[in-house]
Formats: structure tokens, C-alpha cells, sequence
């Protein structure tokens, strides 16, 4: 029972991770178009996104 309830956990984590990172990049496209200019800007945001795919990594 315990490693049912384990594997349906981290299921559900993986699913809300992969929500939260699809929603980071739906943002990010959205701010690359509003300020298309600004390349230093944007590469901030893709180091973000880098950082938090290397901390959600670590913290597994």
C-alpha cells in the first residue's frame, strides 16, 4: 500500500512540475515578445529557467 501511495504521489508532483515549467516558458515566450529588445532581459530569463531545472534535480 505505502509504495502505491508513493509512486501516485510522485506522479502527481511530476505532473505539477511539468504544469509549473510549461507555464514558466508560456510566460517567458510572452515576455520575449513584449520586450524583444532587451536580449539581456531574456537571457535572465532562460538562466532562471536553467537554475530551477538544476534545483528541482537536486532536490530529488
Amino acid at each position: 500500500m505505502t509504495n502505491s501511495w508513493l509512486s501516485k504521489s510522485r506522479l502527481y508532483e511530476l505532473s505539477a512540475l511539468f504544469h509549473f515549467h510549461t507555464h514558466i516558458v508560456l510566460g517567458v515566450s510572452d515576455q520575449s515578445r513584449l520586450e524583444r529588445k532587451r536580449n539581456k532581459h531574456t537571457h535572465t530569463h532562460k538562466q532562471k529557467i536553467k537554475n530551477t531545472r538544476i534545483y528541482v534535480v537536486r532536490s530529488r
